[in-house]
């Protein structure tokens, strides 16, 4: 017996590896919730987003089995609306503001220095909607009937991110790996099971040089390689994660999310280009366009024909975007949940409720700005 083989042995077996989460979601039970929510959102001039959105967190969640037990979504939809309608009065106040400095610096240039602050100042606000967004996502996730929470701050999230940013400005994109695990750790770190929290211990050299090499081959690959490194930087950082005794193992791989985008982008473009043809050709029969002799190009015109012209493209552009919830989330969902495995064994009795306060508004902020997730 070699070295090898006695210290193998002396260690004994390796824990074997088992699937994390089973996601049974369906692309027409999804399917049915978008195609509902983009309707109903018209019909309601917005308004239904919020229920839409909620019905959608509640669908999949529930679809997600995670070591037996399914999670659970607990938002509702009036802490979003809630959240929204406080959020947006603040961006209106930040928004005169802007028309001011606007003003000002078209008389006087000086002020033109404010807006580059002004500026700075909306970038913030984004990173601080997006932690605040994902606590209250956390804090409205159940599983075995005790809820995830996240503490941290905010703000020092969106100063941290505000920096790392900076730094790959002015490095021309190459601390882009340092920005993405300084920003992972604190997120991780920060990220509580009951009274128990997950930790993350990735280092940006582990990545650098893939990085490098997916910055080179952008161009001749057409952007693959962006998407090379994204599923590689998602299988390291899982593999840096713990949550107690547990540790996590993706076998995600990169041609099976070029799938996913191919396939969306074929279906989308077909459809898209189709439309717009008919669109065309209606709109220039309407007017007139080309015909000779024809009248006035607005002779044809109505206030009825132009309502449902744009009443029909809203209709359109709005299940359009329904499609991704049927051709990227749910594949992608599925994807990540059956290679996603996990090592280990950690006794979950002795896990119990997070003191973290649940907070009374939703993720305000993040919806005006437009950039909160699913």
């Amino acid at each position: 017996m070699g070295p090898a083989t006695a210290a193998t042995a002396a260690a004994g077996p390796q824990e074997p590896l088992h699937q994390f989460a089973v996601y049974d979601g369906t692309s027409g039970g999804i399917g049915k919730i978008a195609v509902t929510n983009a309707i109903l959102g018209l019909l309601t001039l917005g308004i239904y987003r919020f229920w839409g959105k909620t019905n959608m967190r509640r669908y999949l969640w529930s679809r997600l089995t995670v070591l037996g037990d399914r999670l659970e979504y607990t938002g509702t939809p009036m802490e979003l609306l809630l959240g929204f309608i406080v959020a947006a009065v603040a961006m209106a106040g930040l928004s005169v503001g802007f028309i001011g400095l606007e003003f000002l610096s078209a008389r006087y240039p000086l002020f033109g220095f404010l807006m580059i602050f002004y500026l700075l100042g909306f970038y913030f606000l984004i990173f601080f909607a997006v932690f605040r967004a994902r606590r209250y996502r956390l804090l409205r996730t159940q599983w075995r009937g005790i809820r995830f929470s996240q503490s941290g701050s905010a703000t020092g999230y969106a100063f941290r991110a505000m920096g790392l940013m900076f730094l790959t400005g002015i490095t021309l994109g190459l601390t882009y790996p340092y920005m993405q695990a300084r920003l992972q750790n604190y997120r991780t770190n920060n990220t509580w099971f009951g009274n128990r929290q997950l930790t993350f211990d990735g280092k940006a050299s582990k990545l650098f040089w893939k990085w490098v090499l997916a910055l080179v081959l952008v161009i001749p690959t057409l952007g693959i390689s962006f998407l090379w490194y994204k599923v590689t930087e998602f299988r390291y950082f899982a593999s840096r994660t713990r949550f107690g005794a547990l540790s996590f193992h993706s076998t995600l791989e990169t041609m099976k999310i070029f799938l996913i985008y191919l396939i969306f982008a074929v279906v989308f473009g077909i459809i898209w280009f189709s439309l717009l043809e008919v669109i065309g050709v209606f709109v220039g029969d309407l007017f007139n366009i080309g015909q000779p002799g024809a009248a006035e190009p607005f002779a044809n015109l109505s206030t009825v024909t132009i309502a449902i012209t744009i009443a029909v493209s809203l209709v359109i552009v709005s299940l359009l975007n329904a499609l991704q919830f049927i051709l990227l989330i749910h594949p992608i969902v599925h994807a990540i949940s059956e290679t996603l495995l996990v090592k280990g064994t950690i006794d979950l009795d002795e896990i119990k409720q997070s003191d973290a306060e649940r907070g009374g508004r939703g993720e305000g902020l993040a919806d005006v700005l437009d950039v909160g997730a699913i």
